[in-house]
């Protein structure tokens, strides 16, 4: 038996699909039975790879007893987060507001014109967390919904006023100072871990845009306080258990304070942000080790987590079979059956005991110091390095035969991006073509399957919006979509897709020199201005797309940059690429909105700082001229610094200001900052030399 999430895509749907709950995807038809039955809605929302999400499916959803109790009195709807990002937000943000702490699954209880009345997450089978049953929940609220209407509707007002208060965006003010992004560093570094790394207590997340905040910080000021805080994370990442020392890549967080124990899921988004972290780190310290781990992630994604078409994966899940970490802990005897009389060694390596580190069994991960594991084996430098390789290798064979935890196989829009870009920064930093073509074939992917004839047609939007050169070339009159699963393709694609797309654009022009690239991003850059901006900065949703019970923003950073801080991260660069002054007005007018909150809540702001550090120090320009500068682009792309575009000269605009009076007979590079260029640099020597100097 099977209901109606049979016919939907997304993994994490179907997983529900044979549950003997009466689910809808959320849609007109759920909606409409609500408001004709007048029964009040009972929302779940999760994700393929959340483990209590399945843990509330096996307890309640799949209980025929429970399942009836939902039946009776509610119509019930089940959303995939990562599918519907708007609508999650609106109800995670009720869940905050009821001051609840928000997490998935998410559970909510709404009207039938779908206003919130009570909120919460996960519900056990039975009292416990100090929480009722999850049974003992619906009885109550399918009372309070007969015999209390009047509280109800009472109740679901105020919380519908209180997000709209909370969806109202910025205010205004001045354009913060360099001050604002120094005092959200200094606030950062107070809350870090000094001994683990990472920010104090457990769970412990990544954060990458956090420690962005803190590397800038470390970059502008040479305070060894910072770069130490976020070196000594990303070291501590790399040796715990978060990270998967088999096959790369790091799970989605640690349950613990030392990076130990994770809960196993993989998500796309953590692994592409932190590549360029521990590329910026390299480009610092010149350490090995950190280069190693970004290109390892990137192999990852492309043995693992990409598509025939080039496009990568949302996650893989933390479960297989029924249990949490199967498929990735090992026992002391497991080692020896695999490895023999190397099995010493790679306890050794790898933490492995005979009584486990954790439930018994052992986590891997890297716990004793090099030289240490140089003295017990008796192997030094590169010897020691090809073994454990070698090791690697071997347990990463007998692992893959292992019952595999389900992978999510959408493509979402925004992910994808952020990968190219990590693509794009693993190609600077090692000069691998795999990880170029990579990045230019995922880029052509998303323009062939996910940007389509525009099904909606510009009514009031283009009202409010800007009279727009002819630029965008084919692209213009297209609509970039959200996701991709199963063959279909789900939009209209939100605030952060534009953001995130658009600079992945960016990055591959920058790489190819070709102008198709650039036409994209400016008419994503026209999507933006004309469907996402309005009073009080960036909507998530555009103008024109399905009416919720309100239209949300999304401008407070989570594990991904908020959709506003990937926006203007976008826009701003395209105005390096285009000297559009109005790409800068757009940028500093989100930051004046937002300037109270840049200073009252860094942490959730740590991508609008970093636009913020680049709109007030300005870019660097490598602008590259003449054939056969590949030298010249490998010292641009080594050398340490921020917010460094390679530019091509022959692929500037005419009126570019890098462009005006210059040509080159021979590899040639010039280092511009402002309206002000160094002098022709012939060798890699010579621009050595002017990057350093500025």
């Amino acid at each position: 038996m099977s209901n109606r999430l049979a016919a939907e895509k997304s993994p994490y749907l179907l997983q529900h699909a044979h549950n003997p709950v009466d689910w809808y995807p959320w849609g007109e038809e759920a909606l409409r039975r609500a408001k004709e039955e007048d029964k009040p809605i009972l929302l779940s929302v999760g994700y393929s790879a959340c483990h209590w999400c399945h843990v509330m499916e096996r307890e309640s959803f799949e209980d025929p007893a429970t399942a009836a109790l939902m039946n009776q009195g509610f119509v019930n709807i089940k959303v995939d987060r990562e599918e519907r990002p708007d609508i999650d937000n609106i109800y995670q943000s009720a869940v905050q507001l009821q001051r609840r702490s928000g997490g998935w699954p998410l559970t909510a209880f709404l009207t039938p014109d779908g206003r919130p009345f009570l909120t919460g997450t996960y519900f056990p089978d039975r009292p416990r967390h100090n929480l009722p049953s999850f049974s003992q929940l619906l009885a109550h609220v399918d009372r309070v919904w007969r015999e209390q209407r009047v509280e109800v509707e009472r109740s679901a007002g105020a919380i519908k006023d209180a997000l709209a208060e909370h969806f109202a965006g910025g205010e205004g003010g001045e354009l913060p100072g360099e001050e604002e992004v120094a005092a959200g560093a200094e606030f950062l570094l107070d809350r870090m871990d000094p001994v683990e790394g990472g920010f104090r207590g457990a769970p412990k997340f990544p954060s990458p845009t956090n420690l962005w905040t803190l590397w800038r910080r470390a970059e502008r000021s040479n305070d060894p306080r910072f770069s130490e805080a976020v070196l000594l994370t990303l070291r501590k990442m790399a040796a715990g258990g978060i990270y998967d020392h088999l096959a790369g890549g790091f799970h989605r967080y640690s349950t613990d304070a030392e990076w130990l124990v994770p809960h196993f899921e993989k998500m796309l988004y953590d692994n592409a942000l932190l590549v360029p972290l521990y590329v910026a780190a390299w480009r610092r310290t010149r350490d090995p080790g950190l280069l190693s781990v970004a290109t390892d992630v990137l192999d990852y994604l492309l043995r693992e987590m990409c598509s025939p078409e080039g496009l990568f994966y949302a996650a893989t899940d933390a479960d297989a079979e029924g249990e949490e970490g199967r498929s990735f802990v090992w026992t002391l005897e497991q080692l020896v059956d695999v490895l023999g009389e190397d099995a010493e060694l790679a306890a050794w390596a790898w933490d492995v005991s005979p009584s486990g580190n954790w439930e018994g069994k052992n986590i891997l991960r890297r716990k004793l110091p090099w030289s240490e594991l140089e003295r017990r084996s008796g192997l030094k430098g590169e010897d020691l390095r090809a073994k454990l390789e070698v090791m690697r290798l071997r347990l990463r064979g007998v692992r893959d035969q292992r019952a595999q935890p389900l992978r999510d196989d959408k493509h979402l829009v925004s992910w994808n991006a952020l990968t190219v870009i990590a693509l794009v920064e693993g190609y600077l930093a090692t000069g691998y073509p795999r990880f170029r073509d990579a990045a230019i074939r995922t880029t052509d992917s998303l323009l062939q399957l996910l940007v389509v004839e525009k099904t909606l047609q510009h009514g009031p939007e283009r009202e409010q919006g800007v009279d727009t050169p002819q630029i965008g070339g084919e692209f213009v009159g297209r609509q970039l979509q959200h996701s991709l699963c199963g063959g279909q393709v789900k939009g209209p694609g939100l605030l952060d897709d534009h953001g995130a797309f658009g600079e992945a654009l960016l990055r591959v022009a920058e790489l190819t020199g070709e102008h198709r690239y650039l036409d994209a991003a400016f008419a994503v850059a026209m999507e933006l201005e004309g469907r996402f901006w309005g009073e009080g900065g960036w909507y998530q949703t555009p103008r024109g797309a399905e009416n919720l019970v309100l239209r949300p923003r999304d401008d407070h950073d989570s594990a991904v940059p908020s959709g506003t801080g990937l926006a203007c991260s976008f826009l701003l660069r395209l105005y390096a690429h285009s000297g559009e002054g109005r790409y800068h007005q757009l940028v500093h007018d989100c930051l004046s909105l937002h300037s109270e909150r840049l200073g009252s809540n860094p942490y959730g702001a740590g991508s609008l700082l970093s636009v913020l550090d680049t709109l007030r120090s300005g870019w660097e320009e490598v602008v590259l001229g003449g054939e056969g500068t590949e030298a010249l682009e490998r010292v641009a792309a080594e050398m340490p610094g921020l917010d460094r575009l390679i530019l091509r000269l022959e692929a500037l605009a005419p009126e570019h200001p890098a462009r005006q009076g210059r040509s080159a007979a021979r590899p040639t590079a010039w280092v511009c900052r402002g309206h002000t260029c160094s002098l022709p640099a012939f060798t890699p020597a010579d621009l050595r030399d002017c990057l350093v100097a500025t």
